[in-house]
């Protein structure tokens, strides 16, 4: 049997599809107004909350320029020589020194540099027979050979070559200072530190620093470039006849002539013709610590010339 169900008593009619309505065109003329930033429509974006630590740098032009000029603030300012440790000691720091050296009674005793400078200032007043004088006063007129002029033709480290004008009896030591600064730049890093110095050699041969430089004129010389080092010294102050020994470490390209005038403002010594000895060789004032060849311990002699 089957069971018939009755229509409905009228049909139920499917709703039209709804068609978008067509796109407003602003009308000719105007600006279409544009919704305001505050708009409830727009969204807001979210900025993540960041932690800046205290040594936070930023990478913008203006950071890195704060990080330079922070920099410059932390370096200390100038001290008096006599007061700066550089490569001599700190003025509270205790120095071992053997003092009388010369003598077979000599004792090694921990000194202060100030009791130090004392010490020597004793020894100089205790000798009266011996009294430093400076050189000569007098002046007296150069022969013809002194004046005449020869030229050296070097080559520079660069590969550049020069002529170098050298009066007779000038040392070949004298000649390389004369071209630093001049033929080749000063051995300087940005911050003033000295990292090197130059020495003259012929057909890859090193030639002596005392060398009369007039005798190279015909032949064609290199300068090559010495890198500095800290050399642990030997220094031995010879004042009225007695020795005073102490170490100290020195710049191996700084000049003989910068190192005598450091010693004697730092230990406070009296002027005059003073002048450094390995053994009986005197060093021109124009050498350096790397023109010695020798190897291991080095002994300096801080005595006045001809004493």
């Amino acid at each position: 049997m089957v069971e018939m169900v009755p229509l409905p008593a009228s049909p139920v009619s499917v709703p039209p599809p709804a068609v978008p309505a067509p796109p407003k065109m602003p009308s000719r003329g105007r600006r279409p107004v544009r919704k305001k930033a505050d708009s409830p429509d727009q969204l807001t974006p979210i900025v993540p909350s960041t932690v800046t630590s205290a040594g936070y740098v930023g990478n913008s032009a203006t950071d890195l320029l704060k990080q330079i000029r922070s920099r410059g603030e932390q370096v200390p300012a100038k001290r008096k020589l006599s007061e700066h440790p550089t490569a001599m000691f700190n003025r509270s720091e205790m120095v071992e020194v053997l003092d009388d050296a010369s003598e077979d009674g000599g004792a090694t005793i921990m000194m202060t540099p100030a009791q130090l400078r004392e010490k020597l200032s004793a020894n100089l007043q205790e000798s009266e027979d011996k009294k430093f004088e400076g050189p000569s006063q007098g002046v007296t007129a150069p022969s013809t050979a002194d004046v005449e002029d020869a030229v050296l033709q070097m080559i520079a480290p660069d590969g550049s070559r020069h002529s170098v004008a050298v009066r007779r009896g000038s040392s070949v030591a004298a000649v390389v200072a004369q071209t630093v600064g001049d033929s080749v730049p000063y051995p300087l890093d940005q911050t003033g530190t000295l990292e090197g110095w130059y020495r003259l050699e012929v057909d890859g041969q090193r030639i002596a620093p005392e060398m009369d430089a007039a005798t190279l004129a015909r032949r064609t010389c290199r300068l090559v470039w010495v890198a500095a080092e800290t050399r642990l010294v030997e220094v031995c102050v010879n004042t009225g006849g007695k020795d005073v020994r102490f170490s100290n470490p020195m710049n191996t390209a700084v000049p003989v002539r910068s190192l005598v005038a450091h010693l004697l403002d730092w230990l406070a010594l009296p002027p005059g013709d003073w002048c450094m000895h390995v053994g009986e060789r005197v060093l021109l004032g124009e050498m350096t610590l790397n023109d010695l060849a020798e190897d291991g311990e080095l002994t300096l002699e801080l005595r006045v010339r001809d004493s």
